[in-house]
C-alpha cells in the first residue's frame, strides 16, 4: 500500500494531468476480479496480477501501444 495516496487516486490525478493516458493496474492483492472491475470503471486499459513476468508486461505494452497511438 502507498503511504499517502492510493492507486485509484493516482489514476484520477494522472487523468487530470494527461486525459487519455493509458493506465495498467498491477496488484498483489487476492481480489483480482473486483480490482479488475473497478479498474475498468476508472479507465484502466489492462490489469496484471503480481508477481508477473517481464514477457507479461511486454505483451500488455505491445497490445495497447504502437507507434501510431503513443502520445509523447
Amino acid at each position: 500500500s502507498l503511504p499517502e495516496i492510493n492507486g485509484w487516486d493516482i489514476i484520477k490525478r494522472l487523468r487530470e494531468i494527461q486525459p487519455g493516458i493509458k493506465v495498467v493496474i498491477t496488484t498483489g492483492l487476492p481480489c483480482e476480479e473486483e480490482i479488475r472491475k473497478v479498474g475498468e470503471e476508472k479507465g484502466a486499459i489492462d490489469f496484471l496480477q503480481k508477481p508477473f513476468l517481464l514477457n507479461q508486461i511486454t505483451e500488455v505494452i505491445n497490445k495497447h501501444c504502437s507507434s501510431d497511438n503513443v502520445t509523447q
